[in-house]
């Protein structure tokens, strides 16, 4: 039903080498214009390569749909169960920094939710994980400076990390780390205070005023060393 005979065809391999030859003298100038026009009247294919590079790409591509319809994303790198597609995931984000990818697979790619930046898509995952955990301690304590000796080490940790990176003094593999502006605003929405010689003076101030509150005055009759 076709006229691909692969390089390899066993069945005929002289058959098989001929039908290479053919695009190589094609691409030549060798073939006459009748030879060509024969070959054409059968549906040659005179750029092979290109074409199963193309359809190759289309049965990974189906091989993802199914993969979205299965869990509702398209990333694989959590998915252990088909290492190849994963890896042809992966090419993709690969293939698109060189140009290699044409419009129609990027267009393809994008309908179908494609992430093209899956690394910082997870760091953002993650920070949505530890955000309602800070909204919790809001809740609880009245405001979102948790401190150094809370119990939850991990969201004391997160806390400090954030004011990193809105500095613009954390990084990571070389690269900075900063903050978006919609985690800036979600933190503000929280009344976060940046600077952390403010925050702990403040820190310092709710500790007098539970000491006012128990005791009715604010000698506390010693010296605090910060």
């Amino acid at each position: 039903g076709h006229c691909n005979v692969g390089a390899f065809w066993e069945e005929d391999i002289s058959l098989a080498r001929w039908v290479t030859a053919q695009r190589t003298r094609q691409t030549k100038g060798v073939l006459s214009d009748e030879q060509v026009a024969r070959l054409d009247g059968l549906g040659f294919v005179w750029n092979w390569q290109e074409k199963s590079a193309d359809e190759n790409w289309l049965r990974w591509f189906q091989k993802l749909k199914l993969f979205k319809e299965r869990f509702g994303h398209c990333n694989t790198s959590t998915f252990g169960e088909d290492v190849p597609l994963a890896r042809w995931v992966v090419s993709q984000r690969v293939r698109r920094k060189k140009g290699v990818l044409n419009e129609d697979q990027i267009r393809n790619l994008d309908k179908l939710g494609f992430v093209w930046d899956f690394q910082a898509q997870k760091a953002q995952e993650t920070w949505m994980k530890w955000y309602p955990e800070l909204e919790s301690y809001v809740s609880e304590h009245g405001n979102p400076h948790v401190p150094r000796t809370h119990a939850n080490t991990k969201l004391g940790s997160w806390v400090w990390i954030q004011r990193q990176r809105r500095k613009g003094t954390l990084k990571h593999k070389g690269v900075v780390d900063s903050m978006t502006a919609e985690q800036v605003i979600l933190m503000d929405k929280l009344g976060f205070r940046w600077d952390v010689r403010e925050d702990k003076w403040a820190e310092r101030i709710e500790q007098l005023k539970l000491f006012k509150e128990q005791h009715g005055h604010c000698e506390v009759g010693k010296v605090v060393n910060d």
